[in-house]
């Protein structure tokens, strides 16, 4: 964990860094706001967007008896509901903006994952 972004986010955040061979492979900005998590997360869904073009995945249906804010909340809380939107390219970089847990025990929140693939270098069989 860090104590916060290397640059301004727009809004508080802990970050998170996953090392895969020894190497930054995930970074997670994790923020859970107090209030109004629709406009924050659909102002950063819009700010993604019009960086990098429509996301190429998106899991996006709230039910029925979540639409209120504080439904929302409820429902990511304690109900399983999870949206995320990614945007990716040909070289394997992933960016996925999701709101709600990322595992059971873990609290609902937005979080934003930049993932980049470790590529192993395979040994030279023909220097052995």
């Amino acid at each position: 964990m860090c104590s916060g972004p290397a640059t301004e986010l727009g809004f508080p955040a802990d970050v998170a860094i996953k090392f895969c061979s020894g190497k930054a492979c995930i970074i997670t900005a994790h923020h859970r706001p107090e209030s109004e998590w629709t406009s924050m997360f659909a102002e950063l869904k819009g700010k993604l967007t019009e960086k990098y073009g429509a996301p190429q995945e998106s899991e996006a249906v709230v039910p029925a008896g979540c639409r209120t804010e504080s439904d929302l909340v409820e429902c990511l809380t304690n109900r399983g509901v999870r949206l995320h939107f990614s945007w990716s390219w040909p070289t394997g970089e992933r960016v996925i903006l999701s709101i709600g847990k990322a595992e059971p025990e873990s609290d609902a929140a937005i979080r934003i994952d930049y993932t980049r693939p470790v590529r192993k270098v395979a040994a030279n069989a023909s220097a052995l």
